[in-house]
């Protein structure tokens, strides 16, 4: 993660595992057993609330409405994204500022599959 993300702001241990933040709080990163685990991504820069958010950010998920939970102001996948258990975009509030069209993205939840 360093490699991508850079040293980390602080690190602790949680009942699950190691909990280290980056980038001023901006990425949150659950280890078990030494590999991330569940990722938070706050505020994400000109990502837009849409089916295809995820895929902006190189997370490789369907975009069809189908195969996406929705409820409101959550895009939910479980199961239909290779490799991760299941993944979740919240809606913020206010305009993304690249995309006016969309609701800002408040944050984004993704929970690999642990082995």
């Amino acid at each position: 993660m360093t490699a991508v993300l850079g040293a980390p702001d602080r690190c602790e241990t949680s009942t699950y595992g190691d909990k280290c933040t980056y980038r001023n709080g901006q990425v949150e990163i659950v280890y078990i057993n030494g590999k991330a685990d569940w990722i938070t991504y706050n505020n994400p820069p000109g990502v837009g609330f849409y089916p295809a958010a995820l895929t902006r950010l190189g997370v490789n998920c369907p975009v069809d409405i189908s195969k996406i939970g929705f409820a409101g102001d959550t895009f939910a996948w479980r199961g239909t994204c290779p490799g991760l258990h299941s993944a979740a975009v919240f809606a913020g509030e206010g305009d993304a500022p690249t995309e006016p069209h969309n609701r800002r993205v408040s944050y984004i939840y993704i929970k690999a599959k642990t082995p």
